[in-house]
């Protein structure tokens, strides 16, 4: 699973930590590249991810 809304990070946080993820799951929203992106671009493009 990958996700990149804050409420579906959250949600597959709150899963993982009852531990009911059944699956890896990879938090997109806070990576590096994602951030560097928006913040230069001022877009919501993670294509680079």
């Amino acid at each position: 699973i990958v996700e990149e809304s804050v409420t579906g990070v959250h949600r597959l946080y709150q899963l993982s930590k009852a531990g009911k993820l059944a699956v890896p799951a990879m938090n997109v929203n806070d990576s590096v590249t994602k951030t560097k992106f928006d913040n230069l671009y001022s877009c919501r493009e993670s294509i680079i991810d």
